[in-house]
């Protein structure tokens, strides 16, 4: 009786652990799919809403392919897939980021060779306009453009953003990179601002190891 019941259980036991072992493998070929999948199919099985491509092509022949994908949460995930760059081949991920309103192309510092900028803007009340940008190195690579945020000394009396709270609308005209807002005084409601409009310009320069954008009054 005891040999039947100890026969019984290591019969059970041999069965646990196939079923264990089969779960393991369907894990680790489901893992091996998905990372073999486009950025596009990982995202669309993982509960994106939806999603947008769009590709940019430089005046030199380069190329930017754009997909943004809209999460479920209202958040939105760009990638930006650099094309004919000898050194740049990995796909650039912004991430956590507002709507997308506009995107182009534009060689700000005229070296004849364009960047290209994403603006968003935020749900809500304050609409606040941000700005992503990512320059070409001689065509050879693509590097991120540092845009300095706003921050209290911006905002204090003489200074470039004082009477900012967003509703800024970003956009390029005549080769520059404008920044129009309205300007609130002391005690404006959200709704009513009183104090005219203000438009800045941005400057690409290049730094020692990265580009920037500065700021400067129109």
């Amino acid at each position: 009786m005891n040999r039947t019941i100890t026969k019984l259980s290591a019969i059970f036991f041999i069965f646990l652990l196939f079923q264990f072992s089969c779960k393991q493998e369907e894990k680790e070929s489901s893992a091996k799919d998905e990372a073999n999948l486009p950025i596009e199919s990982i995202h669309s099985q993982k509960g994106s809403n939806s999603q947008k491509t769009q590709v940019f092509t430089t005046k030199s022949g380069k190329t930017f392919e754009l997909t943004e994908h809209s999460m479920e949460d209202g958040i939105f995930e760009f990638y930006l897939v650099p094309k004919g760059f000898e050194f740049s081949k990995d796909t650039l991920i912004i991430s956590d980021a507002d709507s997308l309103s506009e995107a182009f192309l534009s060689d700000l510092d005229n070296n004849q060779f364009e960047e290209i900028y994403l603006i968003t803007t935020s749900v809500g009340s304050g609409s606040y306009g941000n700005i992503y940008g990512y320059a070409s190195n001689g065509d050879k690579s693509v590097s991120p453009i540092y845009l300095p945020p706003v921050n209290e000394k911006d905002l204090a009396p003489g200074a470039l953003f004082e009477g900012y709270m967003g509703h800024d609308s970003i956009y390029l005209e005549q080769g520059k990179l404008m920044r129009k807002f309205p300007i609130y005084l002391k005690d404006d409601p959200n709704c009513c601002p009183s104090g005219g409009e203000k438009t800045i310009t941005y400057a690409l320069k290049a730094g020692e190891a990265s580009w920037k954008l500065e700021a400067a009054k129109q």
